[in-house]
């Protein structure tokens, strides 16, 4: 991206503005804004900085976000879903209790982040480098610490499945099979 292709914004209403006119904040200066809370949903962000960017309490959802830098941005309390952040940069990043599903974070850069208390489901995490990064009381289920190129030194514990999952699971089992006998039963006659 050229240097003449680069947008920059000094404040969270002329991003909200640009939201309003298109969903490309591709290559954008963003960095150091006050955004939290703010909902980024179905957008371009790739390449953007947010470097230092308040995100705490942001939604960050179905977007493409590769290759963003995110170095020592707030996100505590974020909730980050169906996200690609492929190569992104979250060096420094504070993510406590943020809760990051089925995002791709391969060969993001997550050093000496902070991702106390959050949890994650279903992330793909290959190729990450989490060295340094504080994990204290994280839980995660469904990501495969051990395809990250430096995975965390405290690895964060599994996530029990609720109780009542397999009374549920058999109750439906015993409805489709209700159903399809009834099906049957509704055909002969």
């Amino acid at each position: 991206m050229s240097v003449e292709e680069i947008r920059e914004y000094d404040s969270r209403e002329q991003v909200v503005e640009a939201l309003r006119q298109k969903r490309d904040l591709s290559g954008a200066d963003l960095s150091g804004l006050d955004l939290s809370g703010i909902k980024l949903a179905g957008l371009n962000m790739a390449g953007a900085d947010l470097r230092d960017a308040n995100l705490d309490s942001a939604v960050l959802a179905a977007s493409n976000m590769a290759g963003v830098d995110l170095g020592g941005a707030r996100l505590n309390g974020a909730r980050i879903a169906a996200t690609n952040m492929a190569d992104a940069s979250l060096r420094g990043a504070q993510l406590g209790a943020a809760k990051i599903s089925t995002a791709n974070l391969a060969a993001v850069d997550l050093t000496e982040a902070d991702l106390s208390e959050s949890s994650w489901f279903g992330v793909n995490v290959s190729g990450a480098d989490f060295s340094d990064a504080r994990t204290t009381d994280a839980r995660a289920r469904g990501v495969d610490w051990s395809q990250a190129k430096v995975p965390p030194a405290e690895i964060p514990e599994p996530i029990p499945s609720p109780p009542w999952l397999p009374a549920l699971l058999a109750s439906i089992g015993v409805l489709l099979v209700v159903v399809i006998v009834l099906a049957k039963k509704r055909k002969r006659v």
